[in-house]
């Protein structure tokens, strides 16, 4: 894989990671539960605090998406 293409994959997996922290900060509190206890964290930190968590969950959710797709890819390949 040359540096093009995987420059390509590493910004297809943040660009993907920041659109699933947004929608993690958006729909925290009115539909999804809620993970941080707003007792642990001072007043004014929770919002970045979600965006963080959202940036981690997203950049692990996307990188497993692409895990399964090149597994997928392999497998067709091979039969």
């Amino acid at each position: 894989m040359n540096n093009s293409a995987l420059r390509t994959k590493i910004s297809r997996v943040m660009l993907g990671a920041g659109l699933l922290a947004f929608a993690y900060v958006f729909l925290t509190p009115r539909v999804l539960p809620d993970v941080i206890s707003s007792g642990t964290v001072p007043s004014g930190a929770i919002g970045p605090v979600r965006a963080l968590l959202g940036m981690l969950l997203g950049a692990m959710l996307m990188v497993a998406w692409y895990l399964l797709r090149a597994a997928i890819r392999r497998s067709r390949a091979i039969q």
